[in-house]
């Protein structure tokens, strides 16, 4: 990643119920619940010094948009009259996860119960406030 071989990391958005899971490894349906756990996982990668945060948040928002063609690049930026879709982040948030509090459908990662360090505290889709965490809770956002 910090060597610039991976262009991008993303996430695939399909949870699987625990039927979907509980059955044989080939017959498992792919993958884990990462949407609330990757940005915590990546900075794991921060924190230890293997890769820097620019280069960290590049891979999630400008790598993924350049792969999907110059009709997306606009996704991946703060500039005025592109689509407000913004993710506020503590770096140094420190939490266990837990897949009881998950607000996706999918529940399945092997890190339930895995101490992590940077948290999402809100995300803003096309302006409008669609996460809050709990611990932002008590601030006020306006539009």
């Amino acid at each position: 990643l910090s060597e610039g071989v991976l262009d991008a990391v993303a996430t695939d958005h399909a949870p699987h119920s625990w039927t979907d899971k509980n059955v044989t490894y080939q017959e498992a349906a792919f993958g884990i619940s990462n949407l609330e756990t990757a940005l915590g996982s990546l900075m794991g990668l921060v924190h230890n010094g293997q890769v820097s945060l620019m280069t960290m948040v590049q891979r999630l928002t400008m790598g993924p948009a350049k792969i999907l063609g110059s009709a997306y690049l606009d996704l991946a930026t703060l500039r005025p009259g592109t689509l407000a879709d913004v993710t506020l982040f503590d770096s140094e948030a420190q939490w266990t996860v837990d897949t009881t509090k998950f607000v996706s459908k999918g529940k399945n990662t092997p890190i339930d119960g895995v101490a992590l360090k940077g948290k999402v505290m809100a995300t803003i889709v096309n302006g409008s406030l669609v996460y809050l965490d709990e611990l932002m809770k008590d601030r006020v956002f306006e539009k």
